[in-house]
């Protein structure tokens, strides 16, 4: 018995959804590129040592590939049969839903200014918290 989905076939209706989506991230290529080639620039013009610009370079295009859905250039189409084929299948799996996790962990988590504003925010709290504690425990004696 073969059960087959009408939908989960590919053809050239597919294009409606996949043409926007390819332009949308060509041009996000084309944007990752452009801000590369600008941050070497700048890079080569500081007096740092080469592999420390490389290595700044690299490491603003790992956070700017997430945002940008570079991932979806990587996974847009793959082996249809095999052991191929299901490994592709994991791989995209957890690229795309991991996007936004790496996105918030890039900008959130580890920005230096989110981290200074909750720390700075626990202290708040935790200062408030012993006040009040101090001074009911003054009135209980």
């Amino acid at each position: 018995l073969d059960l087959e989905c009408s939908w989960m076939r590919e053809s050239l209706v597919d294009w409606i959804c996949k043409l926007p989506a390819c332009t949308a991230l060509l041009a996000n290529l084309i944007f990752l590129v452009r801000v590369m080639w600008v941050l070497i620039t700048k890079l080569r013009s500081a007096e740092n040592s080469e592999t420390k610009q490389y290595r700044k370079a690299s490491k603003a295009l790992l956070v700017l590939m997430p945002l940008l859905g570079i991932t979806y250039l990587i996974v847009l189409s793959g082996p249809s049969e095999g052991v191929g084929s299901y490994i592709f299948a994991v791989v995209r799996a957890i690229l795309l839903s991991s996007q936004g996790f790496s996105v918030s962990l890039f900008y959130c988590f580890l920005n230096s200014e989110v981290q200074n504003a909750m720390r700075h925010r626990f202290n708040k709290w935790r200062d408030k918290r012993n006040i009040r504690g101090n001074i009911a425990h003054r009135f209980q004696k």
